[in-house]
């Protein structure tokens, strides 16, 4: 799973971005990270940054399920 996720941050399909949100949800962890990378990566948003700063990956997971 954490491979597939690694590997979707430049490959895949516009399908694969419901699983990555999908990931979001299930808890805190390197499985999130990811998720929040690949998110980022491949739709251009990024919620781990608030202004200036950097917020923690639960944070970002709920500000990312926020703006849908």
């Amino acid at each position: 799973r954490e491979r597939m996720v690694l590997m979707a941050a430049s490959l895949g399909l516009p399908a694969d971005l419901a699983r990555l949100e999908k990931y979001l949800a299930q808890g805190s962890g390197t499985i999130q990270t990811y998720a929040l990378e690949a998110l980022a990566r491949r739709t251009g948003r990024d919620p781990r940054c608030d202004g200036g700063r950097r917020v923690t990956d639960a944070v970002a997971a709920s500000a990312w399920k926020r703006a849908k």
